[in-house]
């Protein structure tokens, strides 16, 4: 779960998406708190267990008696992965008028397998500033976006690492973030 909220926006006539094709993740659950601007669809029927993306569209306003609104709303997803394991995202859903600067967000994992290739115990270590140095290469070549909740949880990981006298491992564990993200980025830095 993201302790930051991921920006969207959603045009006129056009459908932003927001897609976990790439994850292992269904989707199970769907929550936007303003719906008087604001629909969703799904790839698939929620209660089949197999939805992978969502598609936001703008509504004409809609009035709801006793029910607020808001200019930037937000909207909740749980998932759960092939193991069980629930997460929880949540996006800030602007109504934006100008020209599309975006198509939609799509969620991503970082794949394990390749948490053995760079040798930890054999003389190298994850130091803060090879993975600021990888991090920043990374949205540099797009791997990344900026608003990527695995960018917010990297850059809670530094703020332990560089503030809080912890180890890399702890810095990890406590702020939730796959060890093999971190050793991607250093490799990233060092190449």
């Amino acid at each position: 779960m993201a302790n930051r909220a991921i920006d969207v926006k959603v045009y006129p006539g056009r459908a932003s998406v927001i897609d976990f094709s790439q994850t292992d993740e269904v989707i199970g659950y769907v929550l936007i708190a303003d719906p008087s601007h604001l629909v969703f669809g799904t790839d698939t029927e929620l209660s089949g267990g197999r939805a992978k993306t969502i598609f936001l569209r703008s509504i004409l306003p809609l009035r709801f008696p006793g029910a607020t609104t808001a200019n930037i709303t937000s909207l909740s997803i749980k998932t759960m992965d092939s193991q069980h394991r629930q997460r929880l995202y949540t996006f800030n859903v602007t109504l934006a008028n100008n020209r599309p600067e975006q198509l939609g967000i799509q969620i991503a994992t970082v794949p394990s397998a390749n948490r053995q290739t760079l040798d930890i115990s054999a003389g190298q270590t994850i130091t803060a500033s090879d993975v600021e140095r990888g991090l920043k290469i990374a949205i540099q070549r797009r791997y990344t976006t900026a608003n990527d909740p695995v960018v917010y949880q990297v850059q809670r990981f530094l703020d332990k690492l560089k503030n809080h006298n912890l180890s890399p491992t702890d810095a990890a564990m406590e702020v939730g973030i796959d060890f093999s993200v971190l050793i991607e980025l250093v490799k990233i830095a060092r190449e």
